[in-house]
């Protein structure tokens, strides 16, 4: 699932020429930690809360260019890579951006990700978790998905925990009334299972970065 019912357009990007002053103004229940800046549509970057509070009211959204930070997200993102990209920089507002022309398509908010991302089935349904390790090369979620039901096994979901050029490792969420006939065919096919939880371990890694969500929401 991706961003695109999320996006928002409630809050308008600034302009170079507006002041500060204006760059403040925003609803009393929304406190962005960044503003989008655009000139003529086009993006041109971010500015931080923090650093427009320093600043004379008066002064203009340009006297800050240099210190525009550079992170967005484009229309297609997909729900878990956005909740990842909120915990990496830090902050509670992502603009989304056309990749096609650069121009502000509008934005997103942490809260509103993360509790989309909790909602999933993949999180909230009993089952085991599973991270398989292979070649990238070799990474084919189709045949990992046939592997499953073949196995009269149920695949709930994925996500890539970690990605290079020589290697890949995958997090899957299975319902199976026999875990070990499908970590060993897993196996057989030449996967690498570095990690396996059964269905009544509520406390194992994946629950807790579920659980992680959680508490960043209530921050």
């Amino acid at each position: 699932m991706t961003i695109a019912p999320y996006i928002l357009n409630d809050l308008p990007p600034l302009a170079l020429e507006d002041t500060l002053a204006q760059a403040l103004d925003v609803p009393m229940d929304m406190v962005p930690s960044h503003r989008a800046v655009v000139s003529h549509g086009v993006w041109q970057g971010n500015v931080c809360m923090e650093d427009v509070e320093e600043l004379s009211p008066s002064a203009q959204v340009q006297e800050l260019r240099l210190d525009f930070q550079n992170f967005f997200v484009v229309p297609n993102t997909n729900l878990m890579d956005a909740a990842k990209a909120f915990q990496s920089f830090g902050v509670n507002y992502i603009p989304v951006i056309s990749p096609e022309n650069g121009r502000f398509v509008g934005y997103i908010l942490r809260e509103d990700i993360f509790n989309a991302v909790c909602e999933m089935t993949f999180f909230s349904e009993e089952g085991a978790w599973v991270n398989l390790r292979m070649p990238t090369q070799d990474f084919s979620l189709s045949e990992i998905t046939q592997i499953t039901e073949v196995n009269n096994a149920k695949l709930y979901g994925a996500f890539v925990v970690y990605m290079d050029e020589e290697s890949v490792e995958i997090c899957l969420k299975i319902k199976s009334e026999r875990l070990s006939d499908v970590v060993a065919a897993y196996e057989r096919y030449g996967y690498v299972v570095s990690y396996e939880s059964e269905r009544s371990e509520r406390t194992d890694e994946m629950m807790e970065r579920y659980n992680q969500l959680i508490r960043f929401l209530n921050v």
